[in-house]
């Protein structure tokens, strides 16, 4: 009867859709599956650029902290040299002035020297004229 093929027609067709239901769900499940292990994966890679990220972060940080130690040093090496330098350049006064010092003294010695030769020498010619007056009176 037509309604009995109607109505075997009608199950098969149900049957059919519930396979394909069924399939379908199974497809959902295990792309749902999937999907869920890509998405632990990202959690995980997001994790490790983080990590990454803290890790880049603290090498930069240690790295300013070793050039302002650099920086530091340099300056206070060359605040050494310049007070080192400082200080030749004082030294270098007082030797200067040492050395001009010792130049008057010397001169002023020399110049003493001359005078006390220049009376040695007027003092002998004064005993010389005295001891040939002398002479020439007890001849």
């Amino acid at each position: 009867s037509a309604h009995s093929e109607h109505a075997a027609k009608c199950d098969r067709h149900t049957q059919e859709r519930g396979e394909m239901l069924e399939t379908n769900q199974a497809e959902r499940a295990a792309f749902e599956k999937e999907l869920g292990k890509l998405v632990e994966k990202l959690r995980v890679s997001e994790v490790e650029l983080l990590d990454a990220g803290s890790f880049l972060q603290a090498y930069a940080e240690s790295l300013a902290r070793l050039e302002a130690v650099k920086a530091e040093e340099e300056d206070q090496a060359a605040r050494e040299v310049a007070g080192l330098t400082e200080q030749l350049e004082k030294v270098r006064a007082v030797a200067r002035e040492s050395d001009a010092a010792f130049g008057e003294e010397k001169a002023g010695l020399a110049q003493a020297l001359a005078e006390h030769e220049e009376r040695a020498r007027a003092a002998e010619a004064g005993r010389e004229v005295a001891n040939s007056e002398a002479g020439a009176r007890e001849a």
